[in-house]
């Protein structure tokens, strides 16, 4: 997964979800402007926060979809002819 795909996802999400309702797309504009003039050491703090979540979700997707790949690439592979056959399906359904 490439950064540059979930951000295309994610800004993809928020377009969709604006057309289908704008009135509530309005609301939230008018709501994180309120927030960027009234308190904007608060906005930033939860702004660079989901900047953080964000990164860290991102670590995390890109470290589980690299293992289920390598974990396929040995299931292809298939498991070497001196393990019995009881392990090797029980690896192959897993």
């Amino acid at each position: 997964m490439n950064l540059t795909n979930v951000m295309n996802d994610m800004t993809g999400a928020i377009a969709s979800s604006a057309r289908s309702s704008p009135l509530i797309g309005v609301v939230v504009l008018i709501f994180l402007a309120f927030l960027i003039y009234r308190k904007p050491v608060f906005f930033l703090a939860m702004f660079f926060l989901g900047l953080l979540l964000a990164g860290v979700l991102y670590i995390i997707m890109n470290a589980s979809t690299s293992g289920v790949a390598k974990k396929e690439r040995l299931i292809q592979k298939g498991a070497p002819p001196s393990m019995s056959s009881d392990l090797k399906d029980y690896l192959l359904k897993r």
